[in-house]
């Protein structure tokens, strides 16, 4: 037996050693040398050294070698072509196809490596010329056949069912046209070939074949050769037969969906969206829902990757139904392969990665992950939610935040489920409720002049209560929202108030405005009783004061532009943020602080228009710390926040985005903007300074555009996602302590 297997490895080292004496050189003194010595070669031999292709030590510059061999088949053919004439090919005719064979497996594995680093389409060319090889073909036909290997005891039910199913394999085996395969797709650890076979005539089938030298490792072979056994539901391509080394199943039509991502981004390169919220509908629910059948037949797809996601679509571009392929565990991320590198292994839990058991919310982690590549134009660079989902659909952001979770354990803190074992209960129609509160695409395509059109919005602010209104009622209506529905009424509520404080300042500001030019807009004079309580004064004047007339115009300019900055910071940063799922102190002060934010600007701007218009710079004064001390108290919390879970969730960035840090500014610049209008206030004041138009123009245009428009409109989706995201993981970090 050892002299046996002794011999058997001497004569793999001398195929080892003349494969790589062809791959160096091609002369005709070697091509003769190999003619005349005869060569022992069986099926078992090459198997063993197509086994040994990703062995460094046997090949070490495995693409030269490939390039090497490829020159040696081309010559070979050559020989062996002038020799057929004289019927002389010797032994060049056998080692033609096992030669061409091997140049087979390793262009299919450059091939495979390269797609893990480019998107682009690979050239298939050499590899389907020499699969179409007579001598090519009957080796592949020999190293392919079905194995007579067994994995469980023939008498049981396993066993019986494995003997029909090898016994199929090889009636279909026997009777597949081999001239009619064609290559389709290259896989990571696969390749995929188009086939016919008489017997099932007029279907369309595929052939998934193993690539050496991963038909050598165990775990892949076994769950290859018993996948027929195992995965039958609606939403998978239906299996024929399978053995250790390849799979029959039906020719599914369409791009996968890293294909079809691929495609979709070279159309967005002249208009790139913010978010593709289409995506999100017309994939992201039928993903779900198939995910939501496998669950309930009692599987996991354990290898969710947009690899294994068939896009079906209709004529007219429309997405028409999704199809699930290659279900199961691939072992090679278990192993030290390059795989662990590859950007599918992104979309593949933790632990499955790290050859423990499959959780229960396994496949859930894959399907945030394959939301964020939906979603984001960029797509997914890591175990972080992206900015673009934070600043425009936050409510979707924090449902993928709570399934992306590296530690299974941490997974759907906020978004629990009554049922640890099904994971998936409720789970289809809350994602179907975030879809209908999903901006629309109309808002995710951004124009040239888009802080323009958000400006104009701050005067009709339409879409954002609208969309907290919408929110609200969704979050009332279902049964499962209703730990939420709180907080989305509490933070509509505080926006309607924010939104009528504004429309009114605004109102008073422009109204008393146009009464200072003499105009007399909507309301006659007397609507403000003040005004008219003073006899003699025609509803003009109070003691002391004229009310209406040009010097009362800082106060009516300034008073429009805090209204705007009040609408802008309010509306475009603030709005969808609370703290009452947290505790302690500083995150009740900053609640406290958030909310009276939205109206502290009115009853000051009231006052100045309609009491005292010479005030304006006291009453701005007066105003200014509420905004300064939200500011902080928001920092502050967030910063907190970021350093209390960094290390303990783990879709915490590891620094600090630069756009929170910008915020973390505005404190400090506020305040210096406090002091140095209290300054000037003292100069006018006591007539150290005297130019008070020219004050209050530098002030409404430091308000309107870099308060207002640069702050608080054009950076403002930076700063929003910053701060959502950062209360967002205090919620789980609260959740997480609850636990």
């Amino acid at each position: 037996m050892s002299v046996s297997k002794g011999s058997n490895h001497s004569k793999i080292a001398k195929l080892v050693e003349l494969f790589n004496q062809l791959a160096c050189d091609q002369g005709d003194h070697t091509i003769q040398s190999i003619s005349n010595n005869p060569i022992s070669l069986t099926v078992q031999h090459l198997e063993q050294l197509l086994g040994m292709l990703l062995d460094p030590m046997s090949f070490p510059e495995l693409h030269q070698f490939a390039e090497g061999l490829k020159k040696a088949y081309q010559r070979i053919e050559q020989e062996v072509i002038r020799r057929c004439e004289n019927k002389s090919t010797g032994n060049l005719e056998i080692l033609l196809g096992t030669i061409g064979l091997v140049c087979f497996t390793l262009d299919l594995l450059n091939i495979s490596e390269q797609q893990s680093q480019d998107t682009s389409s690979p050239d298939l060319c050499w590899s389907q010329t020499l699969l179409k090889k007579p001598a090519v073909q009957n080796w592949f036909k020999q190293i392919y056949a079905p194995s007579e290997r067994f994995s469980f005891d023939e008498n049981t039910t396993a066993g019986k069912q494995e003997a029909e199913n090898i016994k199929r394999a090889k009636q279909y085996w026997h009777a597949l046209d081999f001239d009619s395969l064609e290559l389709y797709r290259i896989g990571t650890t696969s390749f995929i070939l188009r086939c016919q076979i008489p017997l099932l005539a007029g279907e369309q089938l595929v052939l998934k074949c193993l690539l050496f030298p991963y038909t050598h490792i165990p775990a892949i072979a076994d769950s290859t050769k018993n996948y027929s056994l195992s995965h039958h539901i609606s939403s998978t391509v239906r299996i024929i037969s399978s053995t250790n080394k390849w799979i029959l199943m039906d020719f599914i039509e369409g791009l996968n969906l890293r294909e079809f991502l691929q495609k979709r981004r070279e159309n967005e390169r002249q208009s790139p969206l913010l978010l593709r919220t289409d995506l999100l509908i017309s994939i992201g629910k039928p993903l779900l829902t198939a995910l939501t059948h496998l669950s309930q037949a009692g599987l996991c797809h354990e290898d969710l990757t947009p690899s294994n996601i068939i896009i079906h679509e209709k004529s007219d571009g429309s997405i028409d139904h999704i199809t699930l392929i290659d279900l199961g565990r691939n072992s090679l991320y278990t192993r030290h392969t390059k795989l662990e590198a590859n950007r599918e292994a992104l979309f593949v839990a933790p632990e499955i990665k790290a050859g423990r058991k499959t959780e229960t919310t396994s496949d859930l982690y894959s399907f945030g992950m394959l939301l964020i590549e939906l979603a984001d134009p960029v797509g997914v660079q890591g175990n972080i939610v992206p900015d673009s989902l934070y600043q425009y659909a936050p409510y979707l952001a924090r449902f993928i935040e709570d399934l992306i979770e590296t530690n299974p354990n941490y997974r759907r803190l906020i978004f629990p489920t009554k049922e640890p074992k099904a994971p998936y209960a409720d789970l289809c129609h809350l994602f179907d409720d975030l879809l209908k509160i999903l901006p629309s695409e109309r808002e995710m395509k951004p124009g040239k002049f888009f802080w323009l059109q958000q400006f104009r919005a701050l005067f009709y602010p339409d879409s954002q209560v609208k969309h907290a209104w919408a929110l609200w009622r969704m979050t009332c209506a279902s049964s499962i929202h209703t730990d939420i529905a709180d907080y989305t009424g509490w933070l509509f509520s505080w926006l309607l108030v924010s939104t009528i404080a504004t429309y009114i300042i605004f109102f008073i500001s422009l109204i008393w405005g146009a009464r200072d030019f003499g105009m007399s807009l909507f309301l006659p004079t007397y609507i403000n009783i003040l005004q008219t309580v003073i006899k003699g004064c025609d509803g003009t004047c109070l003691p002391g004061q004229h009310l209406y007339g040009i010097e009362n115009l800082p106060m009516r300019g300034v008073g429009l532009s805090i209204g705007l900055i009040q609408s802008a910071y309010y509306t475009n940063i603030l709005a969808g943020l609370t703290t009452r799922s947290m505790r302690g102190m500083l995150a009740r002060l900053t609640e406290i602080f958030l909310r009276f934010q939205t109206f502290v600007g009115l009853p000051l701007i009231a006052f100045g228009n309609l009491v005292h218009p010479g005030w304006w710079l006291a009453l701005l004064i007066i105003g200014l710390p509420v905004p300064t001390t939200v500011n902080i108290l928001c920092y502050q919390l967030a910063t907190r926040i970021l350093k209390e879970t960094r290390g303990v969730i783990s879709t915490v960035p590891l620094v600090e985005d630069s756009s929170l840090k910008n915020f973390g500014q505005w404190g400090s610049t506020l305040v210096s903007y406090i002091i140095v209008l209290s300054l000037i206030w003292l100069g006018l004041h006591f007539g150290i300074l005297h130019d008070t138009w020219a004050y209050a123009a530098i002030i409404i245009l430091i308000n309107i555009l870099i308060a207002c428009i640069s702050k608080s409109i054009i950076l403002a989706p930076g700063i929003r996602g910053n701060l959502c995201r950062a209360f967002t993981l205090g919620e789980r970090l609260q959740a997480l302590k609850a636990c």
